[in-house]
């Protein structure tokens, strides 16, 4: 059975390192995955030219905004958090949007479809706000996290701030996905691919049962090999999700 249309699986990451990036360009090019979002800060030019020979007209490239990683900001996500909640550096904030925005758009010679965020950054309270904003300035969707699932207080906190940035966009008139799903338990890898799987499944009945709503499906497909990582994403995930994703029947 194919997979539903309204189920988008989008790759986060593309510009974290090479290998991801050829893993991801190789879901592409086979038509498995239906886009990938880009960390502008982090994407070498020869990686962009290659990402745009493999991407299709029915694919979507999108600005994945970080504060975290690959930023001009030695912040964690909760450092983060607390200073977009208080009122600090909002204009740094914004200024990052815009210049990773500029970036890709140098890139690629094209805007961003859509904009999401490295650790939900673009979903914070006092963040999400310009963020919304901008968007609707650009004409843009936004990547919103209300989740199929909820199990445990980790899926709790993203759908409560997946909940806050769907209703300011669904407001503002500016396009997001109904549902979200892809939130794994990092710590245990073959754990987590069983749990992507079973959400794989999960997601496409839902989708198939509601065929005039999108659930946009977040996957890390990667390389194990790659020197450059994400602290607290084991890197052999990354290449156990590609393979998955190459071998999953809907």
């Amino acid at each position: 059975m194919s997979r539903p249309p309204n189920l988008e699986l989008i790759a986060d990451d593309y510009g974290l390192g090479e290998g991801h990036d050829k893993a991801i360009r190789t879901l592409l090019k086979s038509g498995v995955i239906d886009g990938t979002s880009v960390m502008s800060t982090l994407c070498t030019s020869e990686s962009a030219q290659a990402l745009k020979g493999v991407i299709s007209e029915v694919q979507s490239l999108g600005l994945h905004f970080t504060l975290t990683h690959g930023a001009p900001f030695s912040l964690t996500r909760n450092q983060v958090m607390l200073a977009a909640l208080l009122g600090f550096r909002r204009d740094a904030f914004r200024g990052a949007l815009q210049e990773q925005w500029d970036t890709f758009v140098r890139l690629f010679g094209f805007a961003p479809a859509y904009i999401d965020g490295h650790e939900h950054v673009h979903s914070f309270w006092g963040i999400r706000q310009e963020l919304v904003s901008f968007a609707r300035e650009k004409g843009v969707s936004v990547r919103s996290m209300r989740l199929l699932e909820i199990q445990g207080l980790k899926q709790r906190v993203i759908d409560q701030l997946g909940r806050g940035i769907y209703t300011l966009s669904t407001r503002q008139g500016v396009v997001t996905n109904e549902r979200f799903a892809g939130v794994l338990p990092l710590e245990q890898p073959l754990d987590a691919v069983a749990e992507l799987r079973r959400q794989l499944g999960n997601a496409a009945a839902w989708c198939r049962s509601h065929p005039d709503q999108t659930l946009c499906f977040m996957v890390h497909p990667g390389s194990a090999e790659d020197v450059h990582q994400i602290a607290g994403h084991p890197a052999v995930l990354r290449s156990l999700e590609a393979s998955l994703l190459t071998e999953m029947q809907y």
